[in-house]
């Protein structure tokens, strides 16, 4: 099932250090993305 690509999480990561945010905005958006994408993942299915 892997295909090679990074996960979503991996990639919000490298685009964060990529523009160079702060330490604390790269946790805050991780965690908002770990809240939320299950949330729209489950409104997206069904």
């Amino acid at each position: 099932m892997d295909d090679g690509k990074p996960k979503l999480l991996d990639q919000l990561r490298q685009q964060i250090r990529f523009r160079n945010y702060s330490i604390r905005t790269k946790a805050v958006y991780a965690d908002w993305a770990k809240t939320l994408y299950p949330l729209l993942s489950l409104s997206a299915s069904g």
